[in-house]
């Protein structure tokens, strides 16, 4: 998500306290039986709502009001911020 932010214009900023901890997370409500509330999370950058590309849209926040899921207004593309591939559901898949 960090990457598709830079690529449409957006910027980055430097956090502490986002490496290999599990928070909450708000989701917004067109979006919230399609995303968890508690996700990992393993990242130094953070994207605040002023630092996100116009051409994405905000769907999830942290407390801090750090953007941690976004979709573009137009294209097919969408980003997190957490890791779905560290958790035990797919730990424990095959292939």
């Amino acid at each position: 998500m960090q990457i598709i932010n830079l690529f449409f214009g957006g910027d980055l900023t430097l956090i502490k306290g986002h490496v290999n901890i599990t928070h909450e997370i708000k989701v917004e409500n067109t979006f919230s039986d399609k995303l968890p509330n508690m996700v990992n999370s393993y990242h130094n950058w953070a994207i605040g709502n002023n630092q996100l590309s116009s051409e994405l849209k905000p769907i999830a926040w942290d407390n801090e009001k750090h953007v941690e899921a976004c979709i573009h207004i137009d294209k097919p593309i969408a980003g997190v911020m957490w890791h779905p591939e560290r958790e035990k559901f797919f730990k424990n898949r095959s292939g």
